[in-house]
């Protein structure tokens, strides 16, 4: 997906493009240069991989309108757009943007800009985080998984490597799991 001078936009437009990005299936690479502003960060933060000029500029800061109407009519739509867009940048920029800076781009309604280089130390540790979340979501799930059976013995590191049938199977009493030395392991039928 090649994007270059991506300077904004409409966020009616780029949500019809961050769900279909949602659903692909395969590898999204964002290639991005001049200024990546305002609704082109979600994209820039929507893809697999990326590539940015050095000398890039991004943007983040709330969304700005227009819409006319009867007096009531626009303060309903400016409180549901301001909801909104708060979510929908709040789910891109969580892991990117600190609490604070979040806070100042919605209550104070400041700009942050950064430079590809920040840019670029952010992203790695915001993919960090978001591997460490999912490791651990991955670990509550097998430690909700595994409570109501007997699988203490078992080392997590081993566990994570078993297929379902092997698991399976080992609960219900079928094989043991014999782990060898080197760590490695090997499973055994157990006679009936």
């Amino acid at each position: 997906f090649p994007s270059h001078d991506m300077g904004g936009g409409s966020l009616d437009a780029v949500d019809t493009l961050l769900f279909e990005m949602s659903k692909c299936q395969g590898h999204i690479h964002i290639k991005a240069s001049g200024t990546i502003a305002s609704a082109a960060t979600l994209i820039l933060l929507a893809g697999n991989s990326y590539e940015i000029s050095p000398y890039a500029n991004i943007l983040f800061h709330s969304s700005s309108f227009t819409y006319g109407g009867k007096a009531q009519d626009v303060v309903e739509y400016s409180a549901f757009a301001k909801k909104q867009t708060e979510s929908l940048m709040r789910n891109y920029y969580k892991n990117i943007l600190s609490e604070d800076e979040i806070h100042d781009i919605f209550v104070n309604k400041r700009e942050l800009w950064v430079d590809a280089e920040e840019f670029c130390k952010r992203f790695e540790a915001a993919q960090e985080k978001a591997k460490q979340e999912h490791e651990d979501k991955q670990k509550a799930a097998y430690d909700e998984m595994f409570a109501e059976f007997e699988v203490d013995d078992i080392p997590d590191e081993i566990l994570k490597k078993l297929t379902k049938q092997q698991l399976i199977s080992y609960i219900k009493g079928d094989v043991d799991v014999v782990i060898n030395e080197d760590g490695s392991f090997e499973i055994e039928e157990i006679e009936q």
